[in-house]
């Protein structure tokens, strides 16, 4: 995977620019974009950072649209949710059944 590629993808769908996503990020906008054009290799720390800025799991950022993405995208979002969320998502679901 392109490591850079995907960062420039999960940016572009979030309508941030590299100079927002520094800001967000708290990393160089200067290392990010070397990054995203793949002069500078990201240690997943720094990648967690990212993620956290794009609000995208690392999952997420590796997920390459293969197998079933809907569970993927459910487990994803349950995980990010406090414990008053998860509580009020298994209510509605236990009515919907």
């Amino acid at each position: 995977m392109d490591v850079g590629a995907r960062i420039i993808e999960l940016r572009k769908l979030h309508g941030i620019t590299t100079n927002k996503l520094a800001y967000l990020s708290g990393l160089s906008q200067s290392f990010l974009r070397s990054v995203e054009i793949g002069e500078k290799n990201i240690s997943v720390g720094n990648l967690s950072i990212v993620c956290n800025a794009l609000n995208v799991t690392l999952s997420e950022f590796f997920n390459d649209g293969h197998g079933d993405s809907t569970d993927d995208e459910l487990t994803n979002l349950i995980n990010r949710m406090n414990y008053r969320q998860r509580v009020a998502l298994l209510q509605f679901i236990k009515s919907l059944l």
